[in-house]
């Protein structure tokens, strides 16, 4: 019997991180709406010492292109 292959989860610890006004320019989506998107789980989100948010790179370009994050 096969056994089903997944792949780990992404590595999120490293990678390019943007400012929520960088990754809306980039997505086409308001800063309130990736907050929305963090919050409910759907984006990986990092906190700045001073509470700000930072996005991964990869996931806003994914859904910039219409893909999933």
């Amino acid at each position: 019997m096969a056994h089903a292959v997944t792949a780990p989860p992404p590595d999120t610890s490293s990678g390019v991180k943007l400012q929520s006004g960088t990754a809306s320019s980039i997505s086409g989506f308001s800063e309130k709406t990736l907050s929305r998107m963090a919050d409910r789980g759907e984006l990986t989100v990092t906190y700045t010492p001073g509470g700000h948010r930072r996005y991964l790179e990869v996931e806003i370009r994914a859904i910039a292109k219409g893909g999933a994050a």
